[in-house]
């Protein structure tokens, strides 16, 4: 019978699908040991099976064997196939590498095995791998439906919540969550500033009526009959203090509030760098995927079995109380740390000047679990970040007895299954708490409305 394969169809075959890995994996990995050395040594092994001629005509001499029977040509063409396809949802590099593996484990087969046993291990490989495919897009397809993608958080259903917000700050002129975009203030009208991050702008809230300024807002009116209150939210999503210290200089002082509040949370030590920069959460909690970053580039970014499997692992990595990393960003001379002091300084600094009271407003992280104030994970060090506040003059308003209220777990307060934002009864629970200590404390005095505006500035 006639050789469909040749050793030097075989050689050059190998040579190709070795130019392809150099393009796709040496070059742009130079520097890159790992990737260079995981994409270069199986082609080198091939090479090293193909270079001797007696080894490589053994090899060339098993293939047709075995390619004599259908099933085994069915199954060379599914295997293709899915390398296709796992190119197209992965990316261009996890195809020729998925492709240069199996293509050595199909040189080192062919010199070693019998022509049997080859039939049966390709079509087995085959099988395997339609059936690793079809659980796959059966797990996929039940990740993504709705109940699951909402209890989970699928990457469909966070994509979602941008056709669920009401879109408030687009037609804002300083794009703020509010409605307010007048710097002037009118005669007559108390005005409050609130100061925070997405806690305060309103992070899974879809309408921005539901956001604890807004609350404040309607209830300081039925609290203080006949008098106008404007409650600005200028609350910025990943803001730390040190941010919210700058946005107060730079613009919120313009607004000549009566009062300022200023929303904590144990993040806001993170540390920060001017022009509201910070490194964000995941500095904090680095987040790593199960797959290379130049295995995710395709379809499959946006896949929920992957983004689930990812939080898992995560989880497990970050161990059973991640949460004690919130202690780090307060120790002895940390950047942040440090920063946040020199924020609350700054602000208390510049609110003496002006006559306008500050009160911080203290968030708890909602850890999973039935807590008191006094229980939390995180109380003492809510309890020290008391101390630094009022020592420079801040009113303080620790809002874990109110979520504490009630009893049960925490995640009651949650705004998703999936998210630990507050819910939008949390914003009313916490506009209430403000609501009740303002008339309590008398922060804000609406019946006499004076103008800040002609202290000069500090």
């Amino acid at each position: 019978m006639k050789e469909r394969l040749s050793l030097a169809e075989l050689r050059a075959a190998w040579l190709m699908l070795g130019l392809v890995t150099a393009v796709v994996f040496v070059v742009p990995a130079l520097g890159r040991l790992a990737w260079a050395t995981l994409a270069g040594v199986p082609w080198l092994v091939g090479a090293v099976l193909l270079v001797g001629r007696q080894r490589g005509e053994r090899v060339a001499a098993g293939w047709n064997e075995a390619l004599e029977a259908r099933g085994v040509r069915i199954s060379v063409l599914v295997i293709v196939l899915l390398i296709a396809l796992v190119s197209y949802l992965f990316s261009v590099s996890a195809g020729v590498f998925l492709a240069l593996w199996c293509a050595l484990a199909s040189l080192a087969a062919g010199s070693g095995l019998p022509s049997e046993r080859l039939r049966e291990g390709v079509m087995g490989v085959a099988t395997m791998a339609i059936a690793c495919a079809l659980v796959l897009s059966v797990a996929e397809f039940v990740l993504r439906s709705p109940p699951l993608a909402r209890r989970f958080g699928s990457p469909s259903e966070l994509a979602a919540w941008d056709d669920r917000y009401d879109q408030s700050w687009e037609r804002n002129v300083f794009g703020f969550r509010s409605d307010h975009e007048t710097i002037a203030r009118k005669p007559g009208v108390s005005r409050v500033i609130t100061l925070g991050d997405s806690f305060t702008w309103g992070d899974k809230i879809a309408r921005t009526e539901d956001t604890w300024p807004s609350q404040l807002e309607e209830g300081l009116g039925q609290a203080y009959p006949g008098t106008a209150f404007e409650v600005i939210n200028m609350g910025r999503s990943g803001f730390t203090t040190a941010n919210e210290a700058e946005h107060l200089r730079r613009l919120g002082w313009q607004f000549d509030p009566d009062l300022v509040v200023i929303q904590f949370l144990a993040n806001d030590a993170l540390p920060s760098s001017p022009d509201f920069g910070s490194v964000g959460e995941v500095w904090l909690f680095p987040q790593h995927s199960l797959l290379p970053v130049r295995f995710r580039s395709g379809p499959v970014r946006s896949s929920a079995l992957f983004a689930f499997l990812d939080g898992q692992y995560n989880g497990l990595r970050l161990g059973r109380d991640p949460y004690r990393r919130y202690f780090e960003l307060y120790e002895g001379d940390a950047q942040g740390w440090q920063q946040l002091q020199g924020a609350f300084a700054e602000i208390a600094d510049s609110a003496a000047a002006r006559r306008v009271p500050v009160v911080l407003m203290v968030f708890p992280s909602f850890i999973p679990g039935t807590w008191t104030a006094e229980s939390h994970p995180l109380s003492p060090l809510y309890e020290e970040i008391r101390g630094v506040a009022q020592e420079v003059g801040f009113y303080v308003l620790d809002l874990s007895s109110a979520f504490a209220e009630g009893g049960g777990d925490w995640r009651r307060w949650w705004a998703t299954p999936y998210d630990r934002h507050p819910s939008p009864e949390a914003h009313a629970a916490a506009a209430r708490t403000l609501l009740q200590e303002i008339v309590k404390s008398g922060w804000l005095r609406p019946a006499t409305v004076t103008s800040h505006s002609s202290v000069e500035n500090d």
